[in-house]
């Protein structure tokens, strides 16, 4: 019962009133491995990393071919910076299940993750060369994605590498509009341009708004646009 209601709830965006009945759930059957994940998804989207690990390594304890667990625990270690152990783990998934939809989601992770300090040239270029590897499996493999298909990483570390990254933009691209058809840019009907004399809407969406650098970098931006022409949402 409260592994099924958590579950909804979670879906309806309650976090805390799910986690709650997780660890009720938990309480009266501390063998739910499906709790222990979840659990620790809601903690991770909380950025809450550190109480999350142990919650996946519980799952993993109890059933170590828990796909799910491997990559959700490889994702919140690379939100942590901890490169080495993130691949460790999304192989580790990929050995339990090699081949269907959670498999593809875990190698488009190991395509993008990179390290955020390199340890040296030879890294960069190893972890460069899995990316374009792993991109190219998958797109010989007609692997699709939904666009609300959330993935843990970006191109955002090719930059600070200090190489030539047109080739690899390039491959990115491509397989974004070859995997995820819905991101495919595509001519706005007329109706739904604003017209004279109405605000355009703007919309920006972003995780990292809240109590990080990015979201300072760009607050005298969004405070600055003229509100006369656009209507602004956060």
């Amino acid at each position: 019962y409260h592994l099924s209601l958590a579950t909804v709830l979670a879906g309806l965006g309650q976090s805390p009133e799910a986690a709650a009945h997780y660890t009720l759930a938990l309480q009266f059957d501390p063998t739910l491995t499906q709790a222990y994940n979840n659990l620790g998804n809601l903690l991770s989207q909380e950025n809450r990393h550190s109480e999350a690990i142990p919650l996946y390594k519980k799952a993993l304890q109890l059933n170590p071919k828990m796909t799910l667990a491997h990559y959700n625990l490889g994702n919140t270690l690379q939100h942590m910076g901890d490169y080495e152990n993130a691949l460790y783990y999304y192989q580790k998934g990929l050995d339990c299940l090699p081949d269907n939809d959670i498999a593809n989601m875990i190698k488009v992770q190991l395509a993008l993750a990179q390290p955020a300090i390199p340890g040296s040239q030879a890294q960069i270029n190893q972890a460069r060369t899995r990316t374009v590897l792993l991109l190219k499996e998958l797109l010989a493999a007609k692997a699709q994605f939904a666009a609300n298909q959330a993935f843990n990483s970006a191109n955002f570390f090719f930059a600070y590498q200090g190489m030539n990254n047109r080739d690899l933009q390039q491959v990115l691209a491509k397989f974004w509009l070859i995997t995820c058809p819905e991101l495919r840019p595509r001519e706005l009907p007329w109706e739904i341009y604003p017209r004279r004399g109405e605000r355009i809407q703007l919309g920006i969406c972003s995780s990292l708004l809240h109590q990080h650098t990015i979201g300072k970098l760009y607050q005298g931006l969004i405070d600055h646009l003229d509100r006369h022409r656009f209507e602004v949402w956060l």
